[in-house]
């Protein structure tokens, strides 16, 4: 029973880093036009990881430019401007 309880938590360790580990951050890829950009990619990140990072970066809206994603690399990116 200790023996699961330690495995158990083990994993369950290693998936909150590994989640905490895979986010970037988002930043300008235009400043004068305050033009954003992030990625979301890998196996633990998604499309709905850059979402959110751009409404947490534009709490009163955005707009979405660009969408990229590689499948075969699993590379998502996201460029997008505050409103």
């Amino acid at each position: 029973m200790k023996y699961s309880m330690l495995v158990i938590f083990t994993l369950l360790t290693a998936c909150a880093q590994l989640m905490q580990g895979q986010q970037q951050p988002v930043t300008y890829k235009n400043l004068k036009e305050k033009i954003m950009f992030t990625t979301c990619s890998g196996s633990v990140e998604y499309w709905g990881s850059c979402f959110e990072k751009a409404k947490t970066t534009c709490p009163n809206g955005y707009a979405v430019l660009e969408k990229n994603e590689s499948a075969v690399a699993g590379r998502r990116e996201l460029t997008f401007q505050c409103q």
